[in-house]
């Protein structure tokens, strides 16, 4: 098979090529034409710049408890407050994909959304790099698939839930849409990030026996203040047990969370929660989660603002992501490839050096062209691999100069 026919899949790194051809014309009149031959010139920019497009997948979880005041103000802020969120995450490169669920209810996931990265956009899709394939693997199934306009008028209408019995199950639910109901719409990817945002004005209690006290209370078994009557578990009721669950039950989602991806680091648990509460709705196990699951924990308070900590977050991540490989359109003709590296604004040429250089890779089949601190972003085509001090960390640049293999000057 001819390497450039091959079938590129998808990829992540975000390149940017401009082809001259250079025609110069000796003589007069009906003198020689010299057609010379094509001089590629592509640039590579690492994670932490405007063009690479690292992919993350971000679920929202938004409160949509019975006894939650105001749900319908909540779900205004996250619509009103997330296009700005998403602009920033466009204006940094990021392959996104985007749902959203209510945080209790556990319903069928109707759409998705993503970044222009997704060839569902039709003639609006950008490639993420030269060569790439629309409706290769990583895009989302047309039958979920949302623009994002549509999604935001859509997704984010309320939907109390007022037949939990107290309970919040926001693990258990968000779990649940994670492994059974969101895999098969293309939100998730392999290699990409998975960012859970839980938005709650209350506490977690997924598979946390509750009991009713007997002066009225209702609080984890292992925190009753009283002699209990009536015990519950995720809202149905059960016996009075002899020990509860509290403990287990979080230790139990933390691993599931972990698990859904092969590396448990690229999964963050974020959540956005009611940082003044006390007593049975003091947030600890969404605080807890969040720490123990790469994220963070912000106050609810304001919306917008929790959008844009979660943007810095992401963006403080993808400054320490680390570029392998570089890849170009075409198999470059070797003696002619020039890599030159742009590092705090200055720039120096890479040498052809296995050690602290470049070396031409070929063609290579879904290899990682991020290779630290996570292993991301599954890449096919021609590759140039870097090695030691010549890859690319943060706002580093590559520019790669060189001629397709097999190009010739010829003379009518």
């Amino acid at each position: 098979m001819n390497m450039q026919n091959r079938k590129f899949s998808t990829a992540f790194l975000g390149l940017t090529a401009t082809a001259a051809i250079l025609l110069s014309f000796a003589g007069t009149g009906c003198g020689k034409q010299e057609f010379l031959a094509v001089q590629s010139i592509e640039q590579s920019q690492a994670p932490g710049f405007f063009v690479v497009p690292p992919k993350v997948d971000i679920l929202l979880a938004v409160d949509n408890t019975g006894s939650m005041a105001g749900v319908g103000d909540l779900y205004n802020k996250v619509k009103v407050s997330l296009p700005q969120f998403l602009t920033t995450l466009d204006s940094k490169s990021w392959d996104y994909h985007i749902a959203a669920i209510p945080l209790v209810t556990a319903q069928a996931v109707s759409h998705v959304s993503a970044s222009r990265y997704d060839s569902n956009y039709g003639s609006q899709w950008l490639p993420p790099y030269p060569g790439a394939m629309p409706n290769a693997p990583g895009m989302i199934d047309p039958s979920y698939f949302l623009p994002l306009s549509q999604f935001l008028n859509t997704e984010f209408v309320p939907v109390p839930d007022t037949t939990s019995n107290g309970a919040e199950p926001a693990f258990k639910t968000i779990y649940q849409a994670l492994t059974t109901r969101l895999p098969q719409t293309g939100f998730l990817r392999d290699d990409a990030l998975l960012v859970v945002l839980a938005l709650s004005s209350g506490e977690d209690t997924s598979d946390v026996i509750i009991c009713r006290n007997s002066d009225g209370y209702m609080t984890p078994y292992e925190t009753r203040r009283t002699a209990v009557s009536t015990c519950y578990l995720n809202g149905v009721q059960v016996p009075v047990p002899s020990s509860g669950t509290l403990a287990s039950s979080l230790a139990a989602y933390e691993a599931g969370f972990k698990g859904i991806k092969s590396n448990p680091a690229q999964v963050k648990f974020f959540s956005a929660v009611n940082t003044t509460a006390t007593g049975a709705y003091a947030p600890n196990r969404y605080k807890a989660m969040a720490a123990n699951v790469g994220g963070a924990s912000y106050n609810i308070a304001s919306v917008g603002q929790v959008l844009d900590s979660l943007s810095q977050n992401l963006q403080a991540q993808k400054l320490e992501m680390r570029t392998r490989f570089l890849f170009v359109s075409a198999e470059p003709d070797l003696a002619t490839v020039t890599v030159t590296k742009n590092h705090n604004g200055s720039s120096a040429v890479i040498p052809n050096d296995p050690v602290n250089g470049w070396t031409y890779a070929g063609w290579v089949d879904n290899v990682y062209a991020i290779d630290s601190p996570i292993p991301m972003n599954l890449s096919s085509g021609f590759a140039i691999e870097l090695h030691g001090t010549a890859r690319l960390l943060g706002n580093d640049t590559a520019v790669v100069d060189f001629k397709p293999a097999g190009a010739r000057s010829t003379v009518n």
